[in-house]
C-alpha cells in the first residue's frame, strides 16, 4: 500500500518536506537535547530539501515545556518554512498542520523512518492532506547480525516494530485513519 505512494510513482512535485520530530530529552541539569531519531530525521529532511529544492516543515510540540520543533530548529539553525509546535502525537500533528497552514493542492514528502511512513500517511489522508514517501530512506549504518543469540538491536527493532503496528490499531480503533 504505501509503496504506491513513493514519489517517484506519484508523478507530483511536492510542496514540502515534512519532518515529524522524533523526541527530545533532558540532560538532568536542566538543558534539552534532540534525540538520535530527530536528528536523523531532520537531516535526511535537508537531504531532500537540498535535492528538490522544496522547504522543510518541522512539526512536533511534544509532551515536555520545551517544545520539539522549536528545539530541532534552533539545533540546527537551518531555514525553515514552518514550525509546528502544538502537537503531542503524529495525529494531532496532522490536524494541527491543517489548521495552521494554507497546504496547496500538492503533496507532502514525508522525511521520517520507514517504520513510521505508514503511520503518518494514513493519519494525514484521514485529515485530506495528500502525502508521498521518499524512494530514499533515512540511511542506517547498522550491520545486521544474524547470530543464534539474541541481540539488543534485534530487541530494539522488535520494540519499535510493535510500537508502531500499536499505534495503527489504536489510530484504527479511535477512527483516527
Amino acid at each position: 500500500y504505501i509503496d504506491h505512494q513513493k514519489f517517484s510513482l506519484v508523478k507530483k512535485d511536492p510542496a514540502y518536506i515534512l519532518v515529524p520530530t522524533g523526541g527530545i530529552g533532558s540532560d538532568g541539569y536542566g538543558g534539552w537535547h534532540p534525540s538520535r531519531e530527530s536528528i536523523k530525521r531532520v537531516q535526511f529532511g535537508k537531504y531532500l530539501s537540498e535535492k528538490y529544492s522544496i522547504p522543510i516543515i518541522i512539526a512536533g510540540g511534544g509532551k515536555n515545556s520545551v517544545k520539539e520543533a522549536n528545539l530541532l530548529a534552533d539545533y540546527f539553525d537551518y531555514n525553515f518554512y514552518f514550525l509546528e509546535t502544538k502537537s503531542k502525537n503524529t495525529f494531532e500533528m496532522a490536524v494541527e498542520l491543517k489548521n495552521q497552514i494554507n497546504l496547496t493542492d500538492k503533496p507532502l514528502l514525508i522525511a521520517t523512518t520507514p517504520i513510521h511512513h505508514l503511520r503518518t500517511f494514513l493519519v494525514l489522508k484521514k485529515q485530506n492532506i495528500e502525502a508521498m514517501v521518499p524512494d530514499e530512506y533515512i540511511k542506517n549504518k547498522r550491520r545486521v547480525s544474524y547470530s543464534i543469540l539474541p541481540s539488543i538491536d534485534g530487541y530494539v527493532e522488535f520494540n519499535g516494530l510493535i510500537y508502531e503496528y500499536l499505534g495503527i490499531a489504536w489510530y484504527y480503533l479511535t477512527n483516527k485513519i
